[in-house]
């Protein structure tokens, strides 16, 4: 009888410390940190931890975010990240992208760091924080689908700032590689966090109590959702850029 392989920790601890020592090159860390000094900081504590898979998310965390300032070309300018407000904002980034269950979405999580400091996506400081936390509860399929509707709508202009999706919108692109039902809990899961709508947009009348606002256009759980400037606006955060 072949005897397998059995699961071992060391195994995997070992494999991780080359990742840790050998794969990311000191140069890149230190290039890192003297663009956001605060990253230098969250590093020390980190390693203090002792924990391999919150320091292995970490320096995977840095060399995506490495990448990206490689791919503006000095554009990049870290100075909102620099400040009080924006080291705040760095913790939080940091603190949900090192959890290990977020580790296959540290990419995106690197780019909202990058681009709510790069000036390329305007956005309120409140908006970059429920971009983050909506960023935290999606799986990578979710975002994979969302890529598939943005490929879909975006080409074309949003009518009146948004236009309607359905799964079929997408299915042939898909159906090949994950269920039907796989697909639909993820376009479900858009919906529920809010990066598509049930509701087109507001319209807002004017009344001797103050303004009041009613949904234009909605829709119902099996008609599909809307994608909105503010589905444009997440994956642009979440988006790297040139």
């Amino acid at each position: 009888m072949k005897k397998t392989n059995k699961f071992s920790v060391k195994k995997i601890e070992k494999a991780h410390n080359v990742l840790l020592k050998e794969a990311l090159p000191k140069a890149i860390i230190e290039s890192v940190i003297e663009e956001v000094p605060i990253l230098g900081w969250v590093k020390k504590v980190v390693d203090k931890t002792s924990d391999k898979i919150k320091e292995g998310c970490l320096l995977k965390f840095i060399y995506a975010m490495y990448e990206d300032i490689d791919m503006l070309k000095g554009k990049f300018n870290p100075k909102w990240l620099n400040t009080l407000e924006g080291n705040h904002y760095c913790i939080k980034v940091v603190s949900t992208a090192t959890n290990g269950e977020n580790i296959e979405k540290i990419d995106y999580f690197a780019h909202a760091n990058i681009n709510a400091s790069h000036g390329l996506v305007s956005t309120p400081l409140v908006t970059k924080y429920k971009f983050v936390d909506i960023l935290k509860n999606l799986s990578l399929l979710d975002l994979k689908i969302l890529a598939r509707f943005k490929k879909y709508v975006e080409p074309n202009a949003l009518e009146n700032g948004y236009r309607q999706v359905e799964i079929g919108d997408v299915l042939p692109s898909l159906a090949d590689e994950y269920s039907t039902g796989i697909i639909e809990a993820s376009f479900i899961n858009l919906v529920n966090n809010g990066v598509l709508s049930r509701i087109s947009s507001w319209d807002k009348t004017v009344t001797p109590r103050g303004n009041k606002y009613e949904a234009a256009e909605k829709l119902g759980d099996y008609d599909g959702a809307y994608y909105t400037h503010f589905t444009m606006e997440f994956v642009k955060f979440i988006t790297q850029h040139k």
